[in-house]
């Protein structure tokens, strides 16, 4: 049987995303805010960022809710990192929108019509391809290198990832890293005992 290709998209290493991050920024900030949204709250590049309102955003609590209806899985609410409701009150001032604008409206702001299906991204490629990166990485990538580096964090259980990711069984989560980044151990990598104590030790 023909193997099939796998087309799902790559976590972004961390000197491209450093550069694409920063040329997103400069070019086009409701892009940047998208790519954000995915990288911090785990929020999917369709239906989700597609219609999010300014409602759904507890600025208060720094937190943001996705219903069942909208969402791919149950209603779900997301905690916001620090940093980026920093961002999100400071640099885009979403607070100051009307409640029922769409986060990512049609004339690249918060509006009452919402972004078209795909020019979040055609956007995105467009500047991945003039730097060059690979066509693997896509829009949606931008989730699963948050949820990587996440997972990197010390102290950071599967359990810590499932709630992030907004699954509801932990063994979605397994397959998740298993797909995405691999099945990795750090206890594994650097706490494995030697065979004896003078092993891989140079003689004096």
């Amino acid at each position: 049987a023909q193997k099939i290709k796998d087309n799902s998209p790559l976590p972004i290493l961390p000197i491209d995303l450093k550069r694409l991050l920063s040329k997103i920024e400069e070019n086009d900030p409701q892009l940047y805010l998208a790519c954000l949204m995915q990288y911090f709250c785990a929020i999917r590049p369709g239906n989700e960022l597609h219609t999010l309102k300014i409602k759904h955003i507890n600025f208060w609590a720094g937190t943001i809710t996705i219903s069942a209806v909208n969402g791919k899985m149950r209603e779900r609410t997301i905690n916001i990192p620090e940093q980026f409701l920093e961002i999100l009150t400071s640099k885009y001032k979403l607070q100051n929108y009307s409640k029922e604008n769409f986060v990512f409206g049609n004339k690249r702001e918060p509006g009452d019509k919402p972004i078209g299906n795909n020019s979040l991204r055609v956007r995105f490629n467009a500047i991945r391809d003039s730097l060059g990166l690979s066509k693997d990485y896509k829009l949606y990538s931008m989730k699963h290198t948050g949820a990587g580096y996440f997972l990197d964090v010390p102290g950071i259980s599967i359990k810590d990832l499932q709630e992030h990711l907004g699954h509801t069984n932990i063994n979605s989560t397994y397959q998740y890293i298993k797909k995405y980044r691999g099945l990795t151990s750090e206890k594994i990598k650097h706490r494995f005992p030697d065979p004896f104590p003078s092993f891989n030790k140079s003689e004096e």
